[in-house]
């Protein structure tokens, strides 16, 4: 995917939960997707397609015909069901991740370690796979100074 449609996609949920619990129509979305972008909003036929990726991600998006116009809305329990993470923020974890090495085996780290698990686990999966594809073009250098983990039994009891 590219990282055109994922801001497009990330834009289109924003407004969805923007007008939650109200209904939009595709000539609505696109006019305030062109607000946030300052472009040209995308066409009827690319949010049909965004919209059933989204909704293959889990996201509950309902579509009902009102007249001739088919509205679009966030189903009730899918407002706040997602996490707030941009994948500027997950590359920004995953570099701190790796220079807090040095406190492997300690209780820091296993709080560190299972943050990340819930972050990895609860972003959807077109976002992990385009943050892998980020994550291979940043590089960390240089080894920790210094290890703690033989002092990780010391540092939990206090």
């Amino acid at each position: 995917m590219r990282d055109e449609t994922l801001e497009r996609l990330y834009f289109m949920v924003q407004v969805l939960k923007n007008a939650y619990p109200g209904e939009l129509t595709y000539q609505d979305l696109s006019w305030e997707i062109s607000e946030i972008t300052g472009e040209k909003g995308p066409a009827k036929r690319t949010m049909i397609r965004d919209i059933e990726r989204l909704q293959r991600q889990g996201y509950a998006i309902n579509l009902r015909m009102e007249g001739k116009y088919q509205m679009i809305s966030l189903l009730p329990g899918d407002r706040d069901s997602d996490l707030k993470i941009t994948d500027i923020q997950i590359l920004g974890l995953s570099l701190a991740r790796e220079m807090m090495e040095s406190l492997r085996g300690t209780v820091f780290w296993s709080g560190v370690q299972a943050l990340w698990s819930e972050i990895i686990r609860r972003v959807p999966e077109e976002t992990q796979r385009h943050f892998r594809r980020r994550r291979q073009q940043v590089i960390v250098r240089g080894a920790a100074a210094k290890s703690y983990s033989k002092k990780g039994g010391v540092l939990t009891a206090r």
